[in-house]
């Protein structure tokens, strides 16, 4: 089992999301941000439904 990630508290904003993901942030309605870990960016592409080529 692993364990549950956490982030120190000087790297949250306000809202307790990570700065880094904040400072990516739009206040576009047609931006959307999807954070993978462990698969290659082909396969994340993929499982959103993005066609192969």
């Amino acid at each position: 089992m692993m364990p549950t990630p956490g982030f120190p508290p000087h790297t949250l904003d306000p809202e307790g999301t990570p700065m880094w993901i904040t400072g990516l942030a739009s206040d576009g309605p047609y931006h959307i941000l999807h954070v993978v870990h462990g698969i290659e960016p082909a396969e994340a592409l993929e499982r959103l439904g993005a066609k192969r080529g």
